[in-house]
């Protein structure tokens, strides 16, 4: 796993709205372009780059320091 405990607020926003749109395995032209106007090229990337090979558990796992209960 990567570096993310120094994510930015931004940047685990972008990684929610990645991981929403890729929970049913494929990314909607209207989700990708709805991405794609919120954040950066650079952002997106970095959260990809770090994600891509996690497994579900982990991703649930993966930054619990912005979870909230």
């Amino acid at each position: 796993m990567g570096d993310h405990i120094n994510w930015s607020e931004e940047e685990f926003k972008a990684y929610l709205c990645l991981y929403a749109a890729e929970s049913n395995f494929e990314i909607h032209a209207d989700e990708k372009s709805l991405i794609d106007s919120k954040f950066s090229a650079e952002t997106i990337e970095k959260i990809k780059e770090e994600t891509d090979d996690l497994n579900d558990y982990q991703i649930m796992m993966y930054h619990p320091h912005f979870y909230i209960i």
